[in-house]
């Protein structure tokens, strides 16, 4: 009498963690033999000791997954994949890191803006103010995930964006 064959174990064929240009994170993974996969929890860490699962993700039979991690960070954070099969099982991905520190300490996108943009800078935002080229104060806002020139023409503008540490200004071009 034969027993029927048990499916291989789960493989992880790849994981990756990418910074996108407005600080949100995308998480891919591939696998193959997820026969007896249960489910996958992306975890997040910030200095590899304290653990918190952001996601669990159901097993839908596919070769590739993908997550998006919505919170902006300006800061290296470090992502894993956990993968749960039925009988109990874990097994654990490397650790990928995400480095979201601005060089410069700001980054304004798009830009060039046409209507609506994201600030983000090393520093939480306090407030944020917009000067036309001769000056003048056109428009200010305190601290928000979004900020929208559509009330302003066409061209060249300076953001002056102040934080708990510094004051940044940034030339923008409003198309």
């Amino acid at each position: 009498m034969f027993s029927e064959p048990l499916p291989l174990p789960i493989e992880i064929l790849s994981f990756e963690a990418s910074l996108k240009p407005d600080f949100s994170v995308n998480l891919t993974w591939a696998v193959a033999n997820e026969y007896n996969v249960n489910f996958y929890e992306l975890e997040k860490s910030f200095d590899l000791n304290n653990v918190h699962q952001i996601a669990q993700i159901p097993n839908m039979q596919q070769v590739s997954y993908f997550f998006v991690d919505p919170e902006k960070w300006t800061q290296k954070v470090f992502y894993r994949l956990k993968v749960n099969d039925l009988n109990g099982n874990i097994k654990i991905s490397d650790w990928k890191e995400v480095n979201g520190q601005i060089a410069n300490g700001i980054k304004v996108f798009p830009n060039p803006i046409e209507n609506e943009f994201f600030v983000v800078t090393n520093y939480p935002i306090q407030r944020l103010e917009v000067y036309n080229d001769l000056g003048q104060k056109m428009k200010e806002w305190n601290a928000q995930s979004l900020y929208n020139l559509s009330e302003l023409p066409v061209g060249i503008y300076f953001l002056k964006v102040y934080t708990n540490e510094k004051i940044y200004v940034e030339k923008v071009q409003r198309k």
